[in-house]
């Protein structure tokens, strides 16, 4: 119950007209029912998506450097098609930002494509916002995502509200940047005669695996660190 708001902002952001793209996960339906203890369940039904996540997918196996960019071109097209604004006859898709793009929102098809998935935190961004926002919620509109996949600066509080649809585009991208890392780390190609390392999150050498905000903020704003490219 406490992720309601998540799942009737996840609902209005599927059921955006022209929504449907192969790179973005397809919704059968969704549904508000009692459970068996009088508790409220949210339940989203879609598609399977028989490899999982994109990060379980390159924990368990690595690729070539053809089924790397297969992934890799396959979440940028989606995520491009999502910040579009679209207009067709009577419907109208805006522009939506994703706000929390990581490798575990990111299914793997049987085909080695991806499709991208939770909208729960998703944003309309119809044209640029005119009205100034009061303080709060301009860090609601920043402040928001997985830490590790933070921009430089929403960890700063420097997220620019004025051009608020270009500002949460480039967010984004910061965190396409870092999958980008995730995928290319496990490509066998690129690590011709030696092993290729294991499958690592993001910054998990940097950082660890549950890094605070300000943890990222030192790393990524202060000392402005980014992944590490090996040798080869």
């Amino acid at each position: 119950a406490a992720n309601r708001q998540n799942f009737l902002n996840e609902c209005s952001i599927y059921r955006l007209p022209l929504l449907e793209h192969d790179n973005i996960s397809r919704f059968v339906a969704a549904d508000e029912r009692t459970g068996p203890e009088g508790r409220t369940e949210y339940l989203l039904v879609m598609d399977y998506y028989p490899h999982g996540s994109l990060s379980r997918y390159l924990n368990i196996q690595t690729n070539d450097w053809v089924g790397s960019c297969r992934l890799a071109h396959s979440v940028t097209r989606g995520l491009a098609y999502l910040h579009t604004e679209l207009f067709k006859g009577d419907l109208y898709k805006p522009a939506v930002s994703h706000r929390d793009l990581n490798s575990r929102n990111i299914l793997v098809k049987a085909d080695g494509t991806c499709v991208i998935i939770d909208f729960g935190l998703s944003m309309k961004l119809t044209g640029n916002r005119a009205a100034r926002h009061g303080e709060e919620e301009n860090a609601a509109i920043s402040e928001v995502g997985t830490i590790r996949y933070m921009a430089p600066e929403v960890l700063e509080g420097a997220v620019n509200l004025r051009d608020c649809e270009a500002a949460l585009k480039q967010v984004d991208m910061h965190a396409l940047g870092l999958v980008y890392w995730e995928t290319f780390m496990r490509c066998t190609d690129l690590f011709p005669g030696e092993s290729v390392p294991e499958y690592q999150m993001a910054f998990q050498a940097e950082a660890g695996n549950h890094p605070t905000f300000e943890d990222m903020q030192v790393l990524v704003s202060r000392e402005k660190q980014r992944p590490k490219f090996p040798e080869a």
